[in-house]
């Protein structure tokens, strides 16, 4: 049957403080578990042995091999519950579609694919539920931590929050995310406002103890899919700089300039992040910003006025009044 730590008293001898029995379970003819757990004896090793005629080290991994099986059969039944349970009250249409999906070549006439799930998720709770070698084991959906589970272009787990089980911390969750989202919209906005060609974007952020951060990102925006040069490690580190200088929250001051590749000298313009925004540079501000060290070989840049970018908030004010 396999080996728990649960009963520490061996029922044969009767020798007690053992770090571990021996779960015994009676089998019919065909070596199949004949008993329910009340049935079960818990020997030690060597009254498990001799009870067996086997050697103690037979018993062992005898009982090891069981207990794996046990933990694979676990390990399923809670797959089939977090799989099913959240669809256990659905209609029967979101049930088959979640069942057939998964089950493509099982589809027949008479299959009902709402019965299935119930059988389903009840041999799985059967299983979760056997005391046998330990205490029950978490069955229902309600047992288990709630995570969101964010997914990638392609279909791939990019992350996974936890969802706070306090009600007010998963209101505050769902304002944080809600303003991450404002955020992140905001570099679409910038993108957006950028016309075609190849732009250089660099942020410099000085946070809330006097250090500054830095980040830079290449794209090319066109009639195609916007293109970044950057690998992965360098755009996120973008991003996540420019969603803390919106937060404003532990960044003083942050400035966002945008070079566009031209003839015969690449143009600049700049956004000043503040207050949760990024309102346009004055170009007197920006010329002098830009202004290469004297014996650079850096390219003058030509400096025009940075097109005013509009919060999300604010269309969303301009809606509500209308």
């Amino acid at each position: 049957m396999g080996i728990t730590d649960e009963f520490t008293e061996c029922g044969c001898c009767g020798r007690r403080g053992l770090k571990r029995t021996v779960a015994l379970m009676p089998l019919d003819a065909d070596g199949n578990e004949d008993g329910t757990a009340e049935d079960v004896a818990y020997y030690g090793t060597s009254c498990a042995a001799a009870a067996h005629g086997w050697t103690q080290a037979s018993v062992r991994d005898s009982a090891r091999a069981a207990q794996a099986e046990r933990s694979q059969r676990d390990a399923t039944a809670r797959r089939m519950v977090s799989i099913y349970a959240p669809l256990e009250l659905a209609p029967a249409r979101d049930q088959a579609r979640a069942y057939f999906s998964r089950n493509r070549n099982v589809r027949t006439p008479d299959l009902n694919a709402t019965e299935e799930v119930a059988r389903l998720l009840a041999r799985a709770r059967a299983t979760l539920s056997d005391t046998t070698t330990g205490p029950a084991r978490p069955s229902r959906i309600e047992d288990f931590r709630r995570y969101l589970v964010i997914l990638n272009s392609d279909g791939r787990i990019y992350r996974t929050v936890e969802v706070p089980q306090d009600e007010d911390a998963r209101q505050q969750q769902a304002a944080n995310a809600r303003r991450r989202a404002d955020q992140i919209r905001g570099s679409v906005v910038v993108v957006a406002a950028l016309d075609e060609g190849t732009h250089h974007l660099s942020i410099v952020a000085e946070r809330a103890n006097g250090t500054v951060a830095s980040a830079d990102l290449t794209l090319s925006v066109g009639a195609a899919p916007l293109l970044v040069t950057h690998g992965a490690e360098e755009y996120l580190r973008f991003l996540a700089l420019l969603t803390f200088a919106l937060d404003y929250r532990t960044v003083r001051h942050a400035v966002l300039v945008a070079t566009t590749t031209a003839d015969p000298f690449p143009r600049a313009c700049g956004w000043s992040i503040r207050t949760g925004w990024m309102v346009p540079m004055q170009t007197r501000e920006l010329q002098a910003a830009v202004m290469p060290c004297p014996g650079s070989a850096e390219p003058i840049r030509q400096v025009y006025a940075a097109p005013a970018l509009h919060h999300p908030d604010e269309s969303a004010e301009v809606t509500a009044h209308e």
